[in-house]
């Protein structure tokens, strides 16, 4: 392509953005020379990307849904798309790379048969001359080994939602689904659920020493990104570390500002939240609110069900318009009759959908809950727990209680030796705290820092400081 159409193409596209993102004024409203344009505020600006995110996020998975994989082709395929009529790219097609279709498939079978580890399988890989190295790699390693092994595309088998990931929308924690693949499988199922069992089994074989589950695993999220913060037992003594941060992503822009934080004072910290639980004397006002509860919720179950048939509808008439061909007589038959059965569902919701059963279910689960933790004082609870050693047991009933956590008071702030957590209860506790069931006792005061303490911290750090502009020169002075 010419360099000067180039140049004009370049040109052209910055225009249509900058009239995008500028708003035309009224038919009736004169710009002076000297005036500018209005531009939107951010605010306008980061809606639209969220909009936009949205409607990303949930057309990927519309398509995932139908069998189509997303993201870049894994190893051992290739992507290869078809041309359209419709002036659509259509989306394209995994099939078998004539290079590292047969090594993925012989890793397979080796590892199924018995008798190979992945530190062998990566010995062989490694030392084949005929076995190139995986697509932008120096070798093979054990991490790809293990991804390559636990992927159910190569049995024929598209995954999603298993990682959620995105700045402005991303799927809900559990959202996982495994649906059936349009693209040809490598292995057949029985291989691959061979090797899921030896893989099991070999994290699970005797003498296996791995370390236990701590007290806030799964619940301790980072203060700065919201990333799940993960154990690390590199150092002496066990650190939660924020896991996003490690993998340099999911970061916002502005940098990392959260620290990680000793495992032994962060679940100290956990601990003395849930000893803030208080019991309160079961009454009838709380049973009214929580009636009233139970009907709110009923009637938001009956809506989001109303709204799933609607997208379920969107989406199959859209299917129908990205059809390159036309459709058949059965093929229309077919949809007419969904189209219909849809439409009935939405006229008679309460015919189809009844409530899910009677209030007096969810309000004695919420009973039996509140007579467990007013039984026993919670602080003594944790405190037998605590003397016995039974560590399976207090994370059992912390789990119970808490969804997650994170840090927001550290004292001092380098190096802290005291916490102060924020929690996240679970919905029932939750519900049982707003209707005055549960209460909650005023948190503990911070330690006493020590003034000789302070002094000597302060006096570190105006020489790190002084450190630092030494270094650079053209830095503001301290």
């Amino acid at each position: 392509m010419p360099k000067r159409q180039l140049e004009m193409m370049i040109g052209q596209g910055m225009e249509d953005d900058l009239r995008e993102a500028t708003p035309c004024p009224p038919p009736n409203q004169q710009l002076d020379a000297t005036d500018s344009p209005p531009v939107p505020p951010d605010g306008r600006r980061e809606e639209r990307s969220r909009q936009r995110a949205k409607r990303v996020r949930l057309s990927k998975e519309r398509s995932a849904r139908h069998g189509i994989h997303q993201g870049p082709a894994p190893l051992g395929y290739a992507r290869v798309s078809s041309p359209t009529t419709s002036g659509r790219r259509s989306p394209g097609q995994l099939i078998p790379d004539d290079v590292y279709a047969p090594i993925v498939r012989e890793i397979f079978t080796r590892y199924a048969a018995g008798g190979w580890s992945h530190i062998r399988l990566v010995a062989w890989l490694n030392s084949d001359p005929h076995i190139p190295p995986p697509p932008h790699k120096v070798e093979w390693t054990c991490a790809t080994i293990q991804a390559l092994l636990r992927n159910p595309l190569y049995c024929g088998l598209v995954r999603y939602n298993h990682q959620p990931e995105g700045r402005y929308e991303r799927a809900a924690a559990g959202s996982v689904f495994v649906a059936p693949g349009r693209h040809p499988a490598l292995i057949d199922r029985v291989t691959f659920d061979r090797v899921a069992e030896r893989r099991v089994a070999a994290f699970t074989r005797p003498g296996y020493q791995r370390h236990a589950d701590s007290l806030g695993v799964g619940l301790f999220v980072c203060t700065s990104c919201g990333g799940p913060m993960t154990p690390s037992h590199q150092e002496p003594g066990m650190f939660y570390r924020c896991s996003w941060y490690q993998r340099r992503k999911g970061t916002r822009s502005g940098g990392h500002t959260a620290m990680g934080y000793a495992g032994a004072i962060a679940d100290e910290a956990l601990l003395r939240e849930v000893r803030r639980l208080r019991g309160a004397a079961w009454t009838p006002q709380a049973l009214g609110c929580l009636e009233g509860n139970d009907q709110r919720e009923q009637t938001g179950d009956g809506r989001r069900a109303l709204a799933t048939m609607r997208d379920r509808l969107t989406d199959h008439t859209e299917l129908m318009n990205l059809t390159d061909k036309d459709p058949t007589p059965v093929q229309v038959a077919t949809s007419r009759e969904r189209v219909a059965e849809t439409g009935g569902r939405l006229r008679t919701p309460e015919a189809e959908h009844p409530p899910a059963g009677p209030q007096a279910i969810r309000i004695g689960a919420l009973r039996a809950l509140h007579g467990r933790l007013t039984a026993t004082e919670m602080s003594t609870r944790i405190d037998t727990f605590l003397t016995w050693g039974d560590d399976v047991g207090l994370r059992a009933l912390v789990l119970d209680l808490v969804a997650s956590a994170r840090i927001i008071e550290r004292l001092p702030e380098r190096q802290p030796k005291w916490l102060r957590a924020e929690v996240t209860w679970t919905p029932d506790v939750q519900v049982l705290l707003d209707t005055g069931l549960l209460q909650l006792a005023p948190p503990p005061p911070p330690p006493e820092q020590s003034a000789r303490a302070e002094r000597h911290r302060e006096a570190q750090r105006r020489y790190s400081a002084r450190r630092r502009q030494a270094r650079t020169p053209h830095a503001p002075p301290v």
